[in-house]
């Protein structure tokens, strides 16, 4: 653990981009830094070999690198920078199969952390839900920041398919929340094309107010964005609203056993409604 002397903050400044590459962007990166006095940056297709490790003043890096066995060449991966004056260490990522992550945990207080993921969706593969599935077990609080090349209306977009379809649906399944930035994030270099919301941040059980704004700043075909986090306001309170999630309600459907099973007396009928209402 990297282990220093700032505990109880009282915000947070997190950047998320996909960088494109970054070699060729350090100098970029450092000066973007200090300008926004981030907290964390969490970085998408870094494009970095093992052993590679592009070093900022005052931050600690943390990456994980995609390997081509099969050419020279190296795309993909993600990072995280985070600033040296706060509490945190490493979360081994688990197998993924169409994602790429880079996971730390921070701490907020001497009882409390979240945990942060740095995350791409390769847009080649159909779906990333099991990854997403895999990844929220690792902790009771985290934020998803980076490129999850979907596109939906609900985070700021003007079309919807299938895929994204799907994301939307696990979203609102698992009652996550999505900050997503006003504006769009990928900007296509095609004039006829149409520029897209592709990178955002998707919250499990974080409460704080928090806000994503778009930078028209660095060199890549994705604009970077700041996740303002006011942790030192009294997080939003859940009411104990009785709602019901059609989603939720199908998936556990789908998965329930539903086989026919004998009921010969009062005390069967009971046993039964009792097994489906805790599958419910």
């Amino acid at each position: 653990m990297f282990s220093l002397n700032r505990i109880n903050l009282h915000s947070l400044r997190v950047g998320f981009w996909n960088a494109n590459g970054i070699r060729r962007q350090l100098q970029e990166i450092k000066e973007f830094l200090s300008d926004h006095d981030l907290d964390l940056f969490l970085i998408q297709e870094t494009f970095l070999h093992p052993g590679h490790n592009p070093q900022i003043p005052n931050f600690t890096l943390y990456k994980n690198d995609r390997v081509n066995t099969n050419t020279r060449s190296t795309g993909g991966g993600t990072c995280i920078y985070v600033k040296n004056t706060l509490t945190h260490h490493q979360i081994p990522t688990p197998t993924l199969t169409s994602s790429e992550a880079t996971i730390i945990n921070l701490k907020l207080t001497n009882t409390s952390s979240i945990v942060f993921i740095s995350y791409y969706s390769n847009p080649r593969r159909f779906t990333q839900i099991d990854d997403l599935e895999k990844l929220a077990k690792l902790h009771n609080n985290i934020i998803f920041a980076g490129d999850f090349n979907a596109t939906y209306t609900s985070w700021n977009n003007i079309k919807n398919s299938y895929r994204e379809n799907c994301l939307n649906k696990f979203i609102n399944r698992k009652n996550f929340i999505i900050i997503a930035p006003a504006s769009a994030t990928h900007i296509d270099p095609r004039a006829t094309a149409r520029h897209n919301v592709l990178d955002f941040t998707i919250l499990k059980n974080i409460l704080f107010p928090a806000t994503a704004t778009v930078l028209h700043e660095l060199s890549s075909d994705h604009l970077p964005c700041i996740l303002d986090i006011e942790t030192n306001i009294k997080p939003h309170s859940t009411p104990n609203l009785f709602v019901t999630n059609w989603d939720d309600y199908n998936y556990k459907i789908q998965h329930t056993n539903l086989n026919p099973i004998n009921i010969n007396n009062e005390e069967d009928a009971d046993k039964a409604i009792e097994n489906f209402t805790k599958d419910m």
